[in-house]
């Protein structure tokens, strides 16, 4: 007899979508590190609003780091969250929504995927919370070049 003759027919559709949900996971993470580099979106409800360029798992660190910091708060505290992206994702997390993700490009030459961060954050810059950040990194570039 194995386990799953003792679980009730709810029990064992809940274990298996566990089951798929576990493999999925694998294989999203051998499809991030298969390259180097690559250039996401956080999504709210399809809508970008933060633009990244990561590798490995840096996707998914911006929700760890908030929830981490909300596990530690008995109380929303605005200061603890220290920017409108953790704020946003705060928001959206309190609110039982999810982040939706989307890998825009995979590459592994690190310059491909800066220019492609900040071509695609220039298209999207309407509804995305970091343009501010973009736009003081590309002030330094041309500083830098003068």
């Amino acid at each position: 007899m194995s386990i799953m003759d003792y679980l009730t027919d709810e029990d064992k559709a809940e274990y298996q979508a566990w089951l798929k949900a576990k493999r999925e996971a694998k294989r999203f993470k051998q499809f991030l590190l298969e390259y180097k580099w690559y250039v996401y979106e956080l999504l709210d409800e399809g809508v970008p609003f933060y633009v990244g360029k990561g590798s490995g798992m840096r996707i998914f660190m911006h929700e760890r780091d908030v929830r981490r910091k909300l596990k530690g708060l008995l109380v929303y505290r605005e200061y603890a969250l220290s920017s409108d992206k953790e704020r946003k994702i705060a928001y959206i997390l309190c609110y039982g929504g999810k982040i939706g993700y989307r890998i825009v490009l995979r590459t592994n030459d690190e310059r491909e995927a800066l220019v492609a961060e900040r071509c695609h954050t220039y298209r999207n810059r309407r509804t995305l919370l970091n343009v501010r950040i973009m736009r003081s990194k590309i002030d330094k570039v041309r500083t830098v070049r003068r």
